[in-house]
């Protein structure tokens, strides 16, 4: 078995993209890191992480998920500053509408939701100095197309999917 170790294209103008998708559970948040590359239509798994959740604390699972975007970002952060090289596009996605929602509102959120979101959003501007565009989305996105929804009637909160 052979392992190639060079995961970006030789071509040094070939556009690529970096695709974080992130989940959480009860037990365990995770995320895994994919590098496309546009021209040559192949992607290629680069990274994963996962962390199980402390069993001394009952958090909820959308906090959890806001966890695990903040893995997620995390580990995108490493991987751009280790490639050195421009991608295109960074996409981090999720299936927490609740943590997505969490990230746009200018409502006060709880002191641990507050400090997720803060850090998420420090190392998103980070990646826009790296990158063109940052986007943290919905998985099912391609399917709703770009709308908004009001998916937080708790908060009364509408947000546009896609554009965080």
């Amino acid at each position: 078995m052979s392992i190639p170790r060079k995961i970006g294209p030789t071509d040094l103008n070939c556009p690529i993209s970096l695709w974080v998708f992130v989940d959480a559970s009860a037990k365990a948040y995770a995320c895994c890191a994919y590098l496309s590359h546009g021209l040559l239509g192949t992607s290629k798994l680069v990274s994963g992480k996962i962390e199980l959740t402390p069993l001394k604390r009952n958090i909820t699972i959308p906090r959890l998920e806001l966890v695990a975007l903040l893995l997620g970002i995390r580990l995108a952060h490493s991987i751009i500053m280790s490639l050195r090289k421009e991608a295109i596009y960074i996409r981090i996605v999720g299936d927490s509408k609740v943590a997505l929602c969490w990230l746009t509102t200018s409502r006060s959120l709880p002191v641990f939701v507050r400090n997720q979101v803060k850090r998420i959003l420090k190392i998103r501007e980070e990646l826009l100095k790296l990158s063109k565009s940052v986007t943290l989305t919905h998985r099912t996105q391609a399917l709703e197309g770009v709308r908004e929804i009001n998916f937080c009637p708790h908060y009364g909160l509408t947000v546009q999917l896609g554009v965080i």
